[in-house]
């Protein structure tokens, strides 16, 4: 169970060598990412820093215990951006879809 959007080895490492919850865990992020893909576009449309900024760090610390690589490669990126005070398209964009790809991933295999 693995591509370039998740390593499942890496979230049964991140699970202390625990299947069950790396799949819990795994799940409890895409519950997250659905419901925070609609709030992200709005803030981003509304140029909402302080939104962006929350956003970005919630999905970098939920994916931090998971194995999804790009989305907390992505969001890490993005916070940093916002942080410096540039509203980065690109990085906005890479974000979205990494999330939009971690879904449609796990959902493919769920």
């Amino acid at each position: 169970m693995n591509n370039d959007s998740f390593d499942w080895n890496i979230a049964i490492e991140r699970a202390n060598g625990n299947k069950d919850l790396a799949q819990e865990l795994s799940g409890l992020l895409i519950e997250n990412i659905k419901e925070t893909i609609p709030e992200l576009e709005h803030s981003w449309q509304e140029k909402n820093m302080d939104s962006l900024i929350q956003i970005a760090h919630k999905m970098h610390g939920g994916a931090a215990y998971t194995g999804a690589t790009k989305v907390q490669s992505a969001s890490k990126n993005f916070e940093k951006k916002l942080k410096s005070g540039e509203i980065s398209s690109p990085c906005y964009e890479t974000f979205l879809q990494s999330m939009k790809d971690f879904s449609e991933f796990y959902e493919s295999v769920s």
